[in-house]
């Protein structure tokens, strides 16, 4: 009874939390499915917003999103961006900007990203990223390679769908249309809840047991996202 007791305390403690980092006027309408992600992810520490308002933060889920932010949202999702910021190694990139230069730089060591031409030298950091791009650091950030055989550049989103990253109505949403930061938010979401390469372990308690995340933000994490469903999404 009083484990019970407790269980519920600490819910309604998480829920109170959570409600206190939404600003009101978000309660003038229901929460759309990514808004409700960006918050989820906000709250674990593994996404931020463009600009950092008095009270809350600004997600921007309409706008673009380029191939440098992106690279920089998904090593947050992978627990890393400590070890990326510490990273003193060279860049083989020349066309990174000085903020993101050891972000970039320990992506390309690592292998979460090999550039846009041959020679990797280039990130193309400015151009929007695509659907496609943006599931391939997915795919890396759960382990699948390519030098590994695991797939293909060209079949990076059938490959998504085979390891249940994304369903095939997900599939479909997410590449139809422009790929906003809202879409980003739902596939690195989708990401969490999937296991990692060769395991049982979702990727959201991977980053609880290298100390990223708490147990009870991992628990609510996977409970809130398990209750909302799959992805719904309509492009303007």
């Amino acid at each position: 009874m009083k484990n019970n007791r407790k269980r519920v305390v600490c819910i309604l403690i998480t829920l109170c939390m959570t409600l206190s980092l939404i600003p009101a006027t978000s309660f003038a309408a229901p929460l759309s499915t990514p808004e409700l992600y960006a918050w989820k992810l906000y709250y674990l520490e593994l996404f931020q917003g463009t600009v950092s308002g008095v009270n809350t933060p600004v997600f921007e889920l309409e706008s673009p999103l380029n191939r440098i932010q992106a690279l920089v949202m998904v090593i947050r999702i992978m627990g890393l961006e400590k070890e990326a910021l510490a990273y003193d190694g060279e860049n083989n990139f020349t066309d990174t900007p000085a903020w993101a230069w050891q972000y970039a730089a320990y992506a390309y060591k690592t292998g979460l990203t090999t550039g846009i031409n041959p020679e990797g030298t280039l990130f193309g950091p400015d151009r929007v990223v695509t659907c496609q791009e943006f599931t391939v650091f997915l795919l890396r950030a759960l382990g699948y390679s390519e030098a590994d055989g695991d797939f293909e550049y060209a079949g990076a989103l059938r490959k998504a769908v085979e390891i249940s990253l994304y369903s095939e109505a997900e599939l479909n949403l997410l590449s139809s249309g422009n790929y906003v930061r809202g879409k980003a938010v739902a596939s690195m979401t989708s990401a969490l809840m999937t296991s990692l390469k060769g395991t049982d372990t979702l990727l959201i308690y991977s980053l609880m047991e290298k100390g990223i995340v708490t147990e009870e933000r991992a628990d609510d994490f996977v409970e809130v996202i398990s209750e909302v469903g799959r992805y719904e999404y309509e492009d303007e």
